[in-house]
């Protein structure tokens, strides 16, 4: 469970460095870049050598390449999704993705069902969907951008389904440290190959951005590196990723009162209520 926690932590942590980057005027996109290659760098500090050529050969690699493309094409989602409908809604987006990896895992993959377990997953819905009811009540767009908030949706359960199945079925083991360190590495070459045809190396260059690159990439590894972990002990991802996600809407709400004076409101307040009950049940199976 600690592991676990440490995780939810630099979750949270990543969120209000996203939240700083507006009052810093940095270019969101150059900076995520340079946040993955700094990723690659931690992993490869961390583990004492830089892995590339070596896990061409292992079974876990077509899902960490694929685990790549899908996180800039989930940052690129998410961010137009704010652009077009707001954080809010991109939120709910994100955190909803348990939807689709906890039916893979139950109907799928066979995890098992119990009562208690079942009322905890819908307890974690449900305080998703009270914490963001904003967003819900929020007319949108009702054309074809309303695939913007579903793409991102389904990107984000893709990604959870991903890295459960390259535990159980890539065969990660004691390589979970590689496993995150070459998707980080994927995903910043993934990116450099959109943005240097488009925008050329000045954005990426800029100081500020290369410190905020650096801000987010540290916690970034190591959100990742210990939710794959969690995985590897052989925890289900059905206990999993409910926990993680509802931890981290929990954890970043109350530091976000604490400090940044946030006014969560009465709905809001019954969410995480909910929220901390779900996490009690669910925990009883961990």
């Amino acid at each position: 469970m600690i592991l676990l926690i440490a995780s939810i932590l630099f979750q949270s942590v990543l969120t209000f460095v996203f939240k700083l980057y507006p009052r810093y005027h940095i270019d969101n996109f150059p900076a995520i870049i340079i946040n993955y290659f700094v990723c690659y760098i931690c992993g490869s500090w961390f583990m004492g050598a830089m892995p590339v050529i070596e896990t061409f050969g292992t079974p876990w690699i077509p899902y960490a390449l694929a685990l790549s493309l899908l996180f800039i094409a989930g940052f690129w989602f998410v961010g137009t999704t704010v652009q077009k409908f707001g954080i809010g809604l991109a939120t709910l987006m994100q955190k909803m993705s348990l939807i689709i990896s906890v039916t893979f895992m139950l109907l799928i993959f066979g995890e098992s069902l119990h009562p208690v377990k079942i009322l905890g997953i819908a307890l974690a819905i449900l305080s998703i969907l009270l914490y963001n009811h904003n967003a819900l009540r929020s007319r949108g767009k009702r054309n074809v951008l309303f695939l913007l908030p579903l793409m991102t949706w389904l990107i984000s359960g893709v990604i959870e389904i991903l890295l459960f199945l390259g535990q159980a079925e890539g065969k990660v083991g004691e390589e979970y440290a590689s496993f995150v360190t070459m998707i980080f590495l994927g995903a910043g070459v993934a990116g450099l190959l959109v943005h240097l045809p488009n925008s050329g190396p000045e954005k990426l260059i800029r100081k500020r951005n290369i410190l905020a690159g650096i801000a987010l990439g540290i916690p970034n590894f190591f959100s990742m590196y210990f939710l794959v972990w969690v995985l590897n002990l052989g925890w289900e991802g059905s206990i999993v990723f409910p926990i993680n996600n509802i931890g981290v809407l929990l954890f970043s709400s109350l530091v976000a009162m604490l400090a940044f004076s946030e006014n969560i409101g009465f709905v809001r307040w019954i969410g995480l209520f909910i929220a901390a009950a779900s996490i009690a049940l669910l925990t009883t199976f961990a």
